[in-house]
């Protein structure tokens, strides 16, 4: 049984949210119609996945994610919301989110994109590699070279373990979208390039990598001697 954790103040949304996902898969929903006791209730519940509206009184749905992430929530995550810019869903992805969903959306969609960001969670926290003397640390998405470290947003980690799967490779765009497992990963195209700047920038501690932008073909990863 999946435990999600529900944030969404619309009560009619939240009712028929809920209704449809138990109606759909196996899952245990805490709903809550504000963000004030959310540590609390994350303690309690302990999800396996949190539903998150961007637009809630007091707390709104960054603030939430950032305050579970500080302490010690590891959850994947989902912003559900009406927003529709483009700096909306880069901010959600860089506190961490696994996807951004705007509304209205489909109950159906919507299952399949908790079980892909589930999915996905699994897969991605399988190893630790170093390689070169980088410890690349995918189950708390770290990597540490030469005594630094830099800490990576999941969506961070995610498009890192897909350059390492194809190191010396071209990967584009829709390689991406296939090995992270989101079908609709276009819809986040702004967001994407943006993170890998992020990325690139984040590492540029390690002198021995080297993440190279190949226009119109894609994305480059090489470990250089």
């Amino acid at each position: 049984m999946i435990k999600i954790l529900f944030f969404e103040d619309d009560a009619e949304l939240a009712a028929r949210t809920k209704f449809n996902l138990e109606r759909l898969c196996d899952c245990q929903i805490e709903w809550q119609a504000d963000g004030n006791d959310c540590t609390k209730t994350a303690r309690n519940l302990q999800p396996d996945i949190c539903l998150i509206d961007v637009m809630l009184p007091g707390k709104d749905g960054f603030e939430i994610l950032k305050e579970l992430r500080q302490n010690g929530f590891t959850a994947p995550s989902i912003f559900l919301t009406a927003r529709t810019l483009p700096e909306d869903a880069v901010k959600g992805f860089r506190l961490g989110a696994a996807d951004y969903v705007r509304k209205p959306f489909d109950a159906f969609e919507l299952v399949e994109r908790i079980n892909r960001v589930l999915g996905f969670q699994s897969a991605t926290k399988q190893s630790i590699l170093e390689i070169n003397k980088i410890k690349f640390d995918f189950e708390l998405n770290k990597v540490r070279f030469s005594e630094k470290e830099a800490e990576l947003s999941p969506y961070e980690a995610a498009l890192l373990r897909v350059l390492l799967n194809h190191k010396d490779e071209i990967v584009d765009y829709d390689t991406f979208a296939t090995e992270i497992g989101k079908r609709d990963l276009h819809i986040y195209r702004n967001s994407f390039y943006v993170t890998i700047s992020t990325l690139r920038s984040k590492l540029a501690f390690i002198n021995t990598l080297k993440i190279k932008t190949l226009k119109n073909r894609g994305f480059l990863l090489q470990f250089e001697v």
